[in-house]
């Protein structure tokens, strides 16, 4: 009996290494997994709202007047599961809130987390009330100061994006950069601080644009909070109707010079035909 036991000792102390190697990966993603739900329970509604939604349902839901509808009071925000679906898979065609029609798109924000969802609704449901824990300071953040000058680099390119991201006049105008000095393939963001309820929602709409196919492009190249401040700064001091809204003579430039060049290749081709038929009529004879 001793040798046995003796033995089976042996046979333990040689796969116990092999056994705690084949149980780190299971350890690893179990403390892995409770860091995230740990994580996803400190989700901030608030801050969801903020980064996503704030730009056009303003501070506190109350809606822009014929723009976006006002979540404070507002009776569909009573059903969670319409509220995630709309969040989810974003909601177009007329709604009708306290007697207005709104007519616009809102785009999904299909990306965020269903723990970032969950908080969302809590968010709003609660009456824009955030959730604090009990016993927890809440500090507030130091503002950040953003710096028109400096804005006006980062949206003309002269000064590069801290994480690469590509400079607004790729695709848009603003201020003196009108057409042929900025792009029309965006719209014109002149006179932004005006229809974004404020200047706090005017550093929501730079944050997070409502634009799907501006969403992906800084998905992975996110401005700083800095660089938001300063193009906040820029659009804050531009005003509708400056250059930015201008024809866009950079697309009419563009369509004119390719209707040359077809014209011109079509002339060529009739040429080519007219001696083509000549040399024929010679062959005949």
């Amino acid at each position: 009996m001793v040798g046995q036991r003796l033995g089976l000792h042996k046979i333990f102390d040689r796969l116990a290494p092999t056994l705690i190697l084949a149980a780190l990966p299971a350890l690893l993603l179990g403390f892995l997994a409770g860091q995230t739900e740990a994580a996803d329970n400190n989700v901030s509604g608030a801050a969801v709202y903020e980064e996503n939604c704030e730009m056009c349902h303003d501070v506190g839901g109350v809606g822009i007047p014929g723009e976006a509808p006002p979540l404070a009071g507002n009776p569909h925000v009573d059903d969670a599961e319409y509220l995630a679906r709309v969040i989810r898979e974003g909601v177009s065609g007329p709604i009708e809130v306290d007697g207005e029609i709104y007519d616009e798109e809102m785009v999904d924000f299909s990306e965020l987390s269903d723990s970032e969802v969950a908080a969302l609704i809590d968010y709003i449901q609660g009456g824009f009330a955030p959730a604090t824990a009990v016993g927890v300071a809440q500090s507030p953040q130091p503002e950040v100061v953003g710096d028109a000058a400096r804005g006006e680099a980062l949206f003309a390119g002269r000064q590069r994006l801290v994480n690469g991201g590509l400079a607004c006049l790729a695709c848009h105008a603003a201020g003196t950069y009108g057409h042929l000095g900025g792009s029309g393939l965006g719209p014109a963001l002149s006179g932004l601080r005006s229809r974004s309820a404020g200047d706090k929602g005017l550093s929501s709409a730079v944050r997070s644009p409502p634009s799907p196919v501006m969403r992906p492009v800084y998905a992975e190249r996110e401005l700083t909070e800095q660089e938001v401040a300063d193009l906040a700064a820029f659009f804050g001091v531009t005003a509708a109707g400056e250059p930015g809204g201008g024809t866009d003579w950079l697309l009419v430039a563009g369509v004119t010079g390719a209707l040359a060049l077809f014209g011109v290749m079509a002339v060529f081709a009739s040429s080519a035909l007219r001696r083509s038929y000549s040399r024929m009529l010679r062959d005949s004879r």
